[in-house]
């Protein structure tokens, strides 16, 4: 083998490493130590997309999770002795129709849910900028509301992939005892 054959191998290695680490520092650095569970089933409260189907998988991919982290950290719901639990399905829907489905009223009037975004609407497009195209649009859903003392905060999160032909949608809640004070 000759050395610059053995040096391109072992810059690939070292790179190839590297990012495997910078990832995993990234991932720590955002999401934390965030005990996540994966639920059974999507919550009474929540309303389900028609048609949606489950999805397999032990955890969410780890852009989602970074996306899912950085949600919780910004709106401060990401606190000790929270229950996190989520679900993702696969819809043939698009984004615009989930983002139709949890809408604020819609939300309000199922599970009385309230959006946790302050004078804005509780979904967001976050807009893929390699592909400035409709349907490759991501969405981020945020709510929160107070029942029996928990209080409680979802994420819906929709994104599809170059590689798939539908959208995956990704449910986080994080639930939280409320003690007196």
């Amino acid at each position: 083998m000759k050395i610059s054959t053995m040096i391109a191998l072992l810059l690939f290695f070292l790179v190839f490493l590297g990012c495997g680490y910078i990832l995993e520092k990234v991932e720590k650095t955002i999401v934390g130590d965030m005990p996540m569970k994966k639920a059974s089933q999507l919550w009474k409260d929540v309303p389900q997309i028609e048609g949606a189907k489950p999805i397999q998988m032990e955890d969410p991919p780890l852009p989602v999770k970074i996306a899912i982290g950085l949600m919780l950290k910004q709106s401060g719901h990401l606190e000790e002795g929270e229950k996190i639990e989520w679900i993702a399905f696969e819809t043939e829907r698009s984004a615009q129709e989930i983002k139709q489905i949890y809408s604020a009223e819609k939300m309000r009037n199922f599970g009385n849910w309230l959006s946790d975004l302050k004078d804005m609407e509780p979904c967001q497009f976050i807009q893929n900028t390699a592909q400035q195209q409709g349907d490759s649009q991501a969405l981020g859903c945020s709510f929160e509301k107070e029942d029996n003392g928990i209080k409680s905060y979802l994420i819906v999160f929709s994104t599809k992939p170059e590689t798939e032909k539908n959208n995956l949608v990704f449910y986080l809640r994080a639930e939280k005892l409320q003690t007196p004070k």
